[in-house]
């Protein structure tokens, strides 16, 4: 008989789905298991520089006490209010590579530990935290130890700079790695038991962490990409566009192909699909919509590809309509994480 701390059992106390959404979920969704394509995959990239980093002495991560709700959204109160609250929140503050401060945000569950652990990035909207704090909020429900992280304002609207993808994602991805430095160093975090997960940008910035960071072993994609160059010219997000609007006009470019060429290698170094192959196909769950425009399909296919065919979760929804399915998605996402890091501990 399996403990009450069993992922098993933590799957069914997690499951509170009615019989009738469940099945429309089921209807309207379906999952691709991992299918290796008949081709070889590309070759694993070289080390990239710049998404290595430098460390900081532990004596510089700042930790204190935070409300069990970081954020005021009154869906995160909602959900904490009918969930379990016994799990502990502190802020995290740290020096950044781009100068500043970096903050993360600790979910941990009750008990001792060591715990799997987790790190969250945010989506691409630094006035939406909401999307990476509800993320953390499931996950430490299912016995996880969470670390979500903030990002500064990348301001793409008014940007012009051609450089700027590259350096926002290499430095997200680089205080993640600084931060992970810090986690494993904890007696309540199990550093062979991490992994890692994001949505829309947040996906991207995931996957070029596992890809570069062993101590990385498994990830939970939702809406990501690759192909960024392209991406960057395609997406319809608001942002995106303005920014690809903005670089047009300064680079005097007269078509997509001149974007793409002129982007691609800028952007190689933070393009999570040149990254995907250094990833074992086994410990990825990607979920893609089917009608989506800021990622459009054939970026996320690419991904998808790159990363070897893992295993996938395919909906029918653009990219702004992934709310209803958001927190069936989260629990599949820690039914992976359970298949991944705590197989050890599977109830039979």
């Amino acid at each position: 008989m399996a403990s009450e701390d069993t992922p098993g059992h933590r799957r069914a106390r997690a499951a509170h789905i009615g019989i009738a959404p469940a099945l429309a979920l089921c209807l309207a969704c379906s999952t691709t298991p991992y299918s290796p394509g008949t081709g070889d995959r590309s070759p694993v990239p070289e080390p990239e520089p710049l998404l290595q980093h430098t460390g900081v002495p532990p004596e510089q991560f700042r930790v204190d006490p935070e409300p069990i709700t970081a954020v005021d959204a009154w869906i995160l109160h909602a959900y904490t209010f009918f969930h379990r609250r016994d799990y502990r929140t502190y802020r995290v503050v740290y020096p950044g590579h781009l100068g500043g401060d970096t903050i993360a945000h600790l979910l941990i569950p009750p008990g001792a530990g060591p715990h799997p652990t987790v790190i969250v990035f945010p989506i691409l909207d630094p006035g939406s935290l909401v999307v990476a704090e509800a993320a953390a909020k499931a996950l430490v429900r299912r016995g996880y130890l969470v670390a979500w992280l903030e990002r500064p304002d990348l301001a793409f609207e008014t940007s012009d700079r051609p450089d700027l993808p590259t350096e926002a994602l290499s430095s997200s991805v680089r205080d993640a790695r600084r931060l992970l430095d810090f986690l494993v160093t904890r007696d309540d975090v199990d550093a062979g038991r991490i992994g890692t997960a994001g949505i829309s940008l947040g996906a991207m910035q995931a996957c070029l962490l596992q890809a570069v960071d062993k101590r990385v072993r498994a990830g939970f994609y939702v809406l990501g990409g690759g192909g960024t160059a392209e991406l960057l010219y395609d997406s319809r997000e608001v942002p995106v566009r303005s920014y690809r609007d903005n670089v047009l006009k300064k680079l005097q470019l007269a078509s997509r192909d001149d974007f793409v060429a002129h982007m691609r290698p800028l952007t190689r170094a933070i393009d999570p699909a040149v990254r995907a192959p250094a990833i074992r196909p086994a410990s990825v769950l990607v979920a893609t919509g089917r009608f989506d425009h800021v990622i459009p399909r054939a970026r996320a296919e690419e991904l998808w590809e790159a990363l070897g065919r893992p295993k996938r979760i395919l909906l029918p929804i653009g990219h702004y309509q992934v709310l209803p399915f958001f927190w069936w998605l989260m629990a599949r996402g820690a039914d992976h994480f359970d298949d991944v890091l705590v197989p050890q501990h599977r109830a039979p």
